[in-house]
């Protein structure tokens, strides 16, 4: 992305992760050392969205492929054993 777009105030970055149903990252230029705007930390909000509302599904080389998160998960009850 171009530097400060996506972490300016008022981006649309964080609602569009939030609702989104897939997300695809690539972790290619996570060490990415640029001098520019993209060096400089912003709102964490949209990372966050990333952490709550999306879980990986896979992983592909550098590409992580996440996936909305239908619901919290439910660990079926164990059933009760009668001992006599």
């Amino acid at each position: 992305m171009n530097p400060f777009s996506a972490n300016r105030p008022g981006s649309r970055l964080a609602e569009d992760v939030k609702d989104a149903d897939w997300l695809v990252l690539n972790r290619d230029f996570d060490l990415w050392n640029e001098p520019n705007r993209s060096r400089e930390f912003q709102s964490n909000v949209p990372n966050q969205m990333v952490k709550e509302h999306v879980e990986v599904v896979g992983e592909f080389g550098s590409y992580l492929l996440f996936h909305h998160k239908i619901g919290p998960k439910v660990v079926p009850e164990q059933p009760q054993m009668a001992y006599f």
